[in-house]
């Protein structure tokens, strides 16, 4: 007999094959990665960042608002802002998709379009999985600016960090 945490792994294992189904056919367009940076500077957002690690989420996570993203006017001129809804397969913990970071380091979620535009994006809530439920749901806050012209690191000067 099958206990309940046995039949909730079965269940998020079918729908993680529906989502590559879904993923294979189009429906999905956008690429998710959770990426870590670290500093060289004594704190974060001092000195150069560089990428620690990016990791692909598999199968890709259905994310909607995207639409919502516009173009805001600021003092130094226009910028992208806005917020989207991430929903994830239940095989990811909430340690790997919302860890800790210390000083020096950064987390964030990095969001590639059908255009192979990369925007990063900050966690605005905690991830809870309800009783049942084959998907974490979670919404993402657009940082302002972006990664450079070389999608590998970030200036300070492009972008500013999260408000606490």
């Amino acid at each position: 007999m099958s206990t309940p945490r046995e039949k909730h792994d079965l269940r998020v294992r079918i729908a993680d094959r529906v989502r590559r189904v879904a993923v294979r056919l189009g429906t999905r367009r956008f690429k998710v990665f959770l990426t870590h940076t670290r500093w060289t500077g004594p704190e974060r957002y001092y000195g150069e960042e560089i990428v620690v690690s990016s990791t692909e989420l598999e199968p890709a996570p259905r994310i909607e608002g995207w639409n919502s993203i516009a173009l805001a006017l600021r003092e130094e001129g226009r910028a992208e802002s806005g917020t989207v809804t991430a929903y994830v397969s239940a095989n990811y913990s909430i340690s790997e998709l919302l860890p800790e970071v210390d000083g020096q380091s950064d987390f964030f979620w990095e969001i590639v379009d059908e255009y192979g535009e990369r925007r990063r994006f900050f966690p605005q809530n905690s991830l809870e999985l309800e009783a049942g439920s084959v998907t974490r749901q979670i919404q993402l806050r657009l940082a302002y600016g972006g990664l450079d012209e070389n999608k590998q690191t970030a200036s300070v000067t492009t972008w500013l960090p999260p408000k606490a």
